[in-house]
């Protein structure tokens, strides 16, 4: 049995799927922007956060990345992780 759509069905469907692109599309470019998100400088530096492991390579701890802003000294997870 087959099911045949209607050309506005397969319109909405295709703007649906564009829409979906472009929110992971401006998702990427956020992750990308490497920005402070209190002060907006982009003078940053990344860090080891010694209080979270993630894992242990070798007997050896592997901490989770931080950024901090060298300007205004913010600490942020750029994954949006806990802070």
């Amino acid at each position: 049995m087959l099911i045949y759509f209607d050309d506005s069905y397969t319109n909405f469907l295709k703007e649906e799927l564009v829409m979906k692109q472009q929110e992971t599309i401006l998702k990427v470019k956020i992750r990308m922007a490497r920005e402070c998100p209190k002060c907006h400088s982009k003078n940053l530096k990344e860090v080891q956060d010694k209080t979270k492991v993630v894992a242990y390579f070798n007997h050896q701890p592997i901490y989770k990345k931080k950024s901090v802003c060298r300007d205004c000294t913010y600490e942020w997870f750029p994954e949006g992780g806990a802070e």
